[in-house]
C-alpha cells in the first residue's frame, strides 16, 4: 500500500473515531481497542520512511486533535530523513545562570582549562576526548574539582562542546540536577552524542527541579543512537520492556535490543537475557537467557555477571 493512501485511510479513521482493521499493521491487531487514536496513528506511521507521514501527526497536533505526545520524535523523524536532523530543545529548568555557548568544532584546541576539565569529568567512552586522556566514571568524578575547573574551561572563547558535557556531569555528580541540565543542553544544542543520552537519562525518570518528558527522552535517546552511540538503543529497549512513557512492546524491546547486540553492546545481551528468563515477548527460555548473559559478562557487563552467577549453572 502506498505512503499516501495509508496516510488517507489513517486520516479518515481518525474522522469516524475508528482505524479500519484491514488498514492496520498486524502488530495494531492485536490490542487496538486500548489504544488512543492518536497512539493507532502513531504506531501506524511510525516505521514510515515518508516525511509526510510524520507531518501529518503534527498537522493533528497543530489542531489540536493530538495531545503531542510524540511530537518531538516526529520532528527527528522529519529532518533526519530530509537529511538534517535538529537537536530537540528540552523546556528550559530556569537555573538563572547565563550560559556563553561556545565552539561546536569536538577538535577545537586545546588550553590548560580544558585540560583540566577533560581530565577531571571526561567520559571514558566520549571519542571527543583527547586520547591521552582515559576518563573518569561517573561515580569517581570529584565534583567540586570538576565544576571548579569545567567552568573555567567553558568560559574560554572556542569551548568544545565536551566541555558543556562534562560541566553537565560534574554539576550532575554534586547533586544539581536542575542546573547539570542547563549545560547538558548548551552540548546537546552543539550536537554532543554523549549529552543527548544523558539528557534523556535524566528526562526520563525527572528529578528536583526537572520535570519528567518521556517522549522527549525518547527522541533524544534515537537521536544519540544515530550518532552511533548503541547504548542508547538499549535504553529505548528498556523504555519499551517497561512500558516507561509507552507503551509496553517487548517486540520493539527486542528489536532494539537486537540492533544493540549487533553493535556488541553489553547491556542489550543483559537486557534480552532478561526477556528470555522472563518469558517477556519470547518463549521462556533460561538456556538462552543464560548465554546472553555469558556473552554480555563477557563483554564487562556487571549485571549480566551477577545473573549469569545467581541463575546459571558454570560450566
Amino acid at each position: 500500500m502506498s505512503s499516501t493512501r495509508s496516510l488517507a485511510l489513517i486520516l479518515t479513521a481518525l474522522a469516524g473515531g475508528t482505524l479500519p482493521l484491514a488498514a492496520a499493521p498486524a502488530p495494531l491487531r492485536i490490542a487496538q481497542a486500548q489504544l488512543s487514536a492518536e497512539d493507532i496513528f502513531w504506531q501506524s506511521i511510525q516505521s514510515s520512511s515518508d516525511p509526510a507521514m510524520y507531518q501529518a501527526y503534527l498537522d493533528q497536533v497543530g489542531a489540536g486533535r493530538f495531545t503531542g505526545i510524540y511530537k518531538a520524535l516526529a520532528e527527528i523523524r522529519i529532518a533526519s530523513l530530509k537529511g538534517a536532523a535538529p537537536i530537540p530543545k528540552p523546556v528550559d529548568q530556569g537555573s538563572g545562570r547565563a550560559v556563553v555557548i561556545g565552539n561546536a568544532d569536538p577538535t577545537a584546541g586545546s588550553s590548560a582549562e580544558l585540560e583540566a576539565c577533560d581530565r577531571a569529568a571526561a567520559a571514558a567512552a566520549d571519542p571527543e576526548k583527547p586520547a591521552s586522556v582515559p576518563g573518569v566514571t561517573f561515580a569517581a568524578i570529584d565534583a567540586g574539582a570538576a565544576i571548579r575547573a569545567c567552568r573555567k574551561a567553558v568560559d574560554t572563547a572556542g569551548a568544545p562542546r565536551r566541555a558543556y558535557f562534562q560541566l553537565g556531569r560534574a554539576i550532575q555528580k554534586s547533586g544539581n540536577t536542575a542546573d547539570a541540565v542547563t549545560y547538558l543542553r548548551k552540548a546537546v544544542e552543539l550536537g554532543h552524542a554523549g549529552a543527548m543520552h544523558d539528557l534523556a537519562s535524566i528526562l526520563r525518570r525527572g528529578a528536583a527541579g526537572v520535570k519528567r518528558d518521556s517522549g522527549l527522552a525518547m527522541a533524544l535517546y534515537e537521536r544519540a543512537a544515530g550518532t552511533g552511540l548503541n547504548e542508547s538503543l538499549v535504553q529505548l529497549g528498556a523504555m519499551y520492556a517497561e512500558g516507561s512513557g509507552v507503551r509496553r512492546d517487548y517486540a520493539k524491546a527486542r528489536d532494539y535490543y537486537q540492533r544493540a547486540i549487533a553493535a556488541k553492546t553489553p547491556g542489550a545481551y543483559t537486557n534480552m537475557g532478561v526477556l528470555y528468563a522472563n518469558g517477556q515477548g519470547v518463549p521462556r527460555d533460561r538456556t538462552k537467557a543464560c548465554e546472553y548473559w555469558r556473552e554480555g559478562s563477557t563483554l564487562g557487563d556487571e549485571v549480566a555477571a551477577r545473573n549469569l552467577r545467581r541463575s546459571c549453572r558454570m560450566r
